[in-house]
């Protein structure tokens, strides 16, 4: 991967049997915290995205774009990466899933 190159990261949530997911608080409240939290360490955007229609199991997507997988593991692994994840518990008790993603052509 070249070094000047935008790294993506996804973190989906999906249905389970019996789950709940506040939209309005993840928006409101836990977007912004994430970019508050991640922003000195290297992350450049985050957005939220619902899916087109409810018929699949995807409840909710946030791409998030950082300078680099440092950046990342750096977000993750720092004090205010534990508030991040700890706010999880605030809109869903959905496990959170992560995918870095990159270019292919």
């Amino acid at each position: 991967m070249n070094n000047n190159e935008v790294v993506t990261l996804y973190v989906t949530y999906e249905k389970t049997s019996h789950y709940f997911f506040d939209k309005k608080y993840y928006v409101d409240e836990h977007i912004p915290l994430v970019l508050k939290s991640f922003k000195p360490y290297g992350l450049l955007s985050a957005q939220a995205f619902l899916p087109a229609n409810e018929s699949g199991n995807t409840v909710m997507i946030c791409e998030c774009l950082f300078e680099s997988n440092q950046s990342i593991e750096d977000s993750f692994a720092s004090k205010e990466g534990e508030l991040v994840m700890d706010d999880v518990k605030n809109f869903t008790d959905v496990e959170p899933q992560r995918f870095i993603l990159k270019k292919i052509n």
